[in-house]
């Protein structure tokens, strides 16, 4: 009677061998390209394609933020005193599906308060560059309002939340600069640190980043990126104060 065989264990060959030290080889330099600082490869392309996203769903979120108050956020909540205590980044935390977190805010303390401090590491993945993923947890973001601090001409601002007619042009927001994204600068996302038109216009050269330049996102939401060539152009897109309307044609 024939005893059925148990299946052969294989044996690699001396050929096999040789392949199976060749792909780990491959697998290995090719961990090793992912890993390499961006410099124009897809993987940099795909970054640069989320921190787009990023902003534009920043941008959403300030525009329903707006819908819901009436106004757009504050640059920075103040206490009584006119202390700044956390940035505009903690209120539109409801409109980027982080209200659980907005939930654990204590908004009557500031940012680096003991019941706040520790919500830094929880920074939401879209405040999040996606160049530097893995400081995720050190609570720092390129995303940041440039905010005219002395006499209030940016689209977010100091005090109360600023209303907008849209049907006036003098107010033009929607070609004013209302965020920016610049993974060369980061701040802590809920600390009021933001930007200053000044701070913008000095930023030289503006394409040394792993972004090759800042997103810009307008009061209406729209985003544009600018490289070195075209930050020429910033100087007219920061105030919407009255009776302002922008040289420069997008």
């Amino acid at each position: 009677m024939n005893q059925p065989h148990s299946p052969e264990r294989f044996k690699p060959g001396k050929n096999d061998t040789v392949i199976t030290i060749f792909g780990a080889f491959i697998a290995f330099f090719g961990l090793a390209f992912m890993l390499l600082p961006s410099t124009g490869h897809p993987r940099s392309e795909m970054a640069r394609m989320q921190s787009e996203n990023n902003i534009k769903q920043i941008g959403l979120a300030l525009l329903n933020y707006r819908d819901v108050h009436g106004a757009f956020p504050p640059a920075y909540v103040t206490d009584e005193q006119g202390q700044p205590l956390y940035s505009w980044r903690v209120l539109i935390l409801p409109f980027i599906e982080a209200s659980d977190l907005y939930d654990q805010f204590d908004l009557d303390a500031a940012w680096d308060s003991p019941t706040n401090k520790p919500l830094i590491s929880q920074m939401p993945e879209a405040l999040t560059s996606p160049f530097f993923f893995k400081t995720r947890s050190q609570g720092k973001t390129p995303y940041l309002a440039v905010v005219d601090s002395q006499r209030g001409r940016t689209v977010l601002r100091p005090g109360p939340g600023q209303k907008f007619n849209y049907q006036l042009k003098t107010d033009a927001i929607d070609q004013s600069v209302m965020v920016i994204d610049d993974p060369g600068r980061m701040v802590i996302w809920t600390k009021p640190d933001d930007i200053s038109p000044q701070q913008l216009l000095s930023l030289d050269p503006i394409d040394q980043n792993e972004l090759h330049g800042i997103h810009v996102l307008y009061g209406d939401a729209k985003v544009e990126h600018f490289d070195e060539e075209a930050c020429a152009r910033l100087g007219n897109l920061i105030f919407c104060d009255e009776g302002r309307i922008p040289n420069a044609a997008r």
